[in-house]
């Protein structure tokens, strides 16, 4: 038996209760994709009550306490790869819910790999009417502010969506402000911005919240010509997450973060995608087995 379908299994070999945690667990851990999409699909392809816990845990896996969903949400990209894998298909009403979910990417940060959730909406919208639902969605983010419009022009670069949408720009122009690469302009760093908040709030850090933005003064911006604040080649390279991580640990300390990065001003947004890009490594290293109430199961690759 292959890796993927026993560890699938394992995940929904329990209660509801027992499935809804491992799912909920698995759901922010690429290293279990493959098998949690194996379990979704069993759990589909059974009653409308299990299709309806595993469309709970998308809805809901970015509130776990245990994940930082407010800076690296998991649940657009676990909507996207059901609607790849066509586990939704013939099946309307959890289709739209997916595609809502998807399309939360539009409010940040900047996902990683947005060819993915690309994927995953232009299979839905192979469909008439989905392809409508997705390209209002898409058109009105294009009208929003900067971040929103940048986004969405990333999913449509790697997307297939029909004829041009209202408000469309050059895609090429966003979807190249993340290949790294030097700049010239004014540079600031994350640990600058996250740092001026404090300020204006009159909020004194603790030692290890200040270690933890200390750590982003090496992930670098720079304005370009264009107005666009960019990451800088040498952004990630010797980012050091432990701190961060330690933060993240302390309720307290992790709401401060979290407030820090929510009141950015609008222009500053690329740096909430930049401390996520350079965090998710080592939040994919998180071992989740242990935590896992599995009876058996094999660990996926």
């Amino acid at each position: 038996m292959s890796a993927r379908p026993a560890a699938g299994r394992a995940l929904i070999s329990g209660g509801d209760s027992d499935t809804r945690h491992n799912l909920t667990t698995a759901a922010r851990s690429p290293h279990w994709r493959n098998a949690w999409l194996f379990a979704a699909g069993e759990l589909f392809t059974g009653s409308n009550h299990e299709r309806d816990l595993v469309l709970a845990v998308v809805v809901q896996c970015d509130e776990d306490p245990q994940w930082p969903g407010w800076l690296y949400p998991a649940a657009p990209e676990l909507a996207a790869s059901i609607l790849e894998d066509g586990l939704a298909a013939n099946k309307p009403r959890y289709v739209n819910r997916l595609i809502d979910v998807a399309l939360r990417i539009v409010d940040g940060p900047m996902p990683t790999e947005p060819k993915n959730l690309a994927r995953g909406l232009s299979t839905a919208a192979q469909e008439t009417d989905h392809r409508g639902v997705i390209r209002d969605k898409l058109r009105r983010a294009l009208a929003g502010d900067p971040m929103h419009h940048i986004i969405a022009s990333a999913l449509m670069h790697y997307g297939t969506f029909g004829t041009r949408i209202p408000g469309e720009t050059d895609h090429n122009r966003y979807v190249d402000m993340w290949a790294y690469r030097k700049g010239s302009g004014q540079r600031v760093t994350v640990a600058n911005l996250l740092s001026s908040v404090l300020a204006v709030n009159d909020i004194s850090p603790s030692l290890r919240l200040q270690s933890a933005i200390d750590a982003c003064d090496n992930l670098v911006l720079y304005r370009a010509d264009d107005g666009l604040m960019k990451p800088l080649e040498t952004g990630r390279r010797g980012f050091d997450h432990r701190p961060v991580l330690a933060a993240r640990a302390d309720q307290e300390d992790a709401n401060l973060l979290q407030l820090c990065l929510e009141q950015l001003p609008d222009d500053a947004w690329p740096a909430k995608s930049l401390l996520a890009r350079a965090w998710w490594p080592a939040l994919t290293r998180v071992e989740i087995a242990a935590t896992l109430h599995t009876f058996q199961y094999a660990q996926e690759d």
